[in-house]
């Protein structure tokens, strides 16, 4: 009845329809992959590596195909699990300290000239830091 009070046709209907599975589907993935990560130890096991690969595997093919956009986080994660054997669980790998920090010099540099590109930055932070802008960084 649904379909008839908003006119959707049968393939619009089986259209919406599979998306919402395709995202159901990629949900639990999504859990899955996310569980496997949290019981297994730092130093991670061959069979937990395979089965957070697998899961992962599924996790984006589902999420493309339900229409996400697939960042580069995504291609960075698939190595990660990759190199499991190497690095460890990635569920324990950190950033750094100064990742914010790193990230207010890129918006200063974002707004430097690239003529005096250098000297931009280093005025624009000394301005930031003597205004206490850059509370917190310094």
């Amino acid at each position: 009845m649904e379909q008839f009070r908003t006119g959707a046709t049968d393939d619009a209907a089986n259209l919406s329809f599979m998306a919402g599975t395709l995202l159901l589907e990629t949900y639990k993935e999504a859990i899955k992959f996310e569980t496997v990560l949290r019981e297994a130890p730092r130093n991670i096991s061959d069979e937990d590596q395979y089965r957070a690969l697998f899961h992962y595997k599924r996790f984006v093919v589902l999420f493309d195909r339900a229409g996400g956009h697939l960042t580069p986080k995504f291609h960075l994660l698939f190595h990660q699990l990759q190199e499991c054997s190497l690095f460890g669980n990635p569920r324990y790998y950190h950033t750094y300290a100064d990742e914010s920090f790193n990230k207010l010099v890129a918006r200063v540099a974002r707004s430097c000239h690239r003529m005096c590109w250098g000297e931009g930055i280093f005025k624009k932070l000394f301005i930031a830091q003597k205004t206490g802008a850059a509370c917190g960084y310094f």
